[in-house]
């Protein structure tokens, strides 16, 4: 590491300079720029310049052209979701009622609507929808019978073993 010397010359910070006053642009609009030394006021400054006339016209003439070749897309209007069948929606409440309320009896009838809506769901070719309300309902059968089994279970097994 080099220290200072007499020899060196003294730190001097960086001139800044000013941009160059640009040319004002033929198309028009607003011109900014920084004032040129020689003036009092320093700051920025702009200003609006008035476009000339013929550019205005050479532009908008092809606008024109453009949007009468354009053509507007047609508005298809609203188009309502399929119908559910009533086999998926019984089959989700079944499973619902499955977990908190009546385990077996629920849960299974819940299962075989469940299954019957999919396969009706799936054959119908798009015209009928609620695919997920019936997959609803058969998980949520399947779970009400995954508590309840093992608990009937060991309810089974500590008679037999209690007897």
């Amino acid at each position: 590491m080099s220290t200072p010397s007499d020899d060196d010359p003294p730190y001097q910070p960086p001139q800044w300079q000013q941009p160059e006053q640009q040319k004002p642009q033929e198309q028009g609009g607003w011109q900014s720029s920084w004032p040129q030394q020689d003036q009092q006021q320093g700051g920025w400054q702009s200003q609006w310049q008035q476009p000339e006339q013929n550019q205005w016209q050479q532009q908008q003439q092809p606008e024109q052209n453009q949007w009468q070749q354009q053509q507007t897309p047609q508005w298809t209007g609203y188009q309502p979701a399929p119908p559910t069948p009533g086999n998926a929606i019984a089959s989700l409440i079944l499973g619902i009622i499955g977990i908190v309320l009546c385990p077996i009896i629920t849960s299974v009838v819940g299962l075989i609507l469940g299954y019957g809506a999919k396969k009706e769901i799936d054959n119908s070719g798009g015209r009928l929808g609620g695919r997920g309300v019936a997959m609803g309902g058969i998980i949520t059968s399947w779970i009400g019978l995954a508590i309840y089994i093992p608990i009937v279970a060991l309810i089974v097994i500590g008679v037999a073993v209690g007897s």
